[in-house]
């Protein structure tokens, strides 16, 4: 199996997708700031999904969702590049 995927592993491993990262760097190119907030919290705690904002510069410009906070940023990130171009 390892063998057959070798190189999508290859490719992970050389470029990581960090969409929190990508934006931060984006961003600090012109000066401005993302802050991420949770909006929603659904679920019982063992099965929870997160909702949180990406606001920059004191404007929400994205959504994102996900088991964790962390996952949920990172979907918010992304959208927020989309939303960017």
């Amino acid at each position: 199996v390892v063998e057959a995927f070798a190189p999508e592993i290859d490719d992970a491993l050389e470029n990581p997708v960090d969409y929190k990262s990508a934006l931060q760097e984006r961003l600090a190119r012109r000066g401005a700031l993302v802050t991420y907030d949770v909006i929603e919290e659904q679920g019982p705690p063992h099965d929870r999904v997160f909702a949180v904002s990406a606001t920059i510069d004191g404007v929400a410009v994205s959504r994102g969702s996900g088991r964790s906070k962390k996952d949920a940023e990172q979907g918010a990130a992304q959208a927020a590049l989309e939303t960017l171009g």
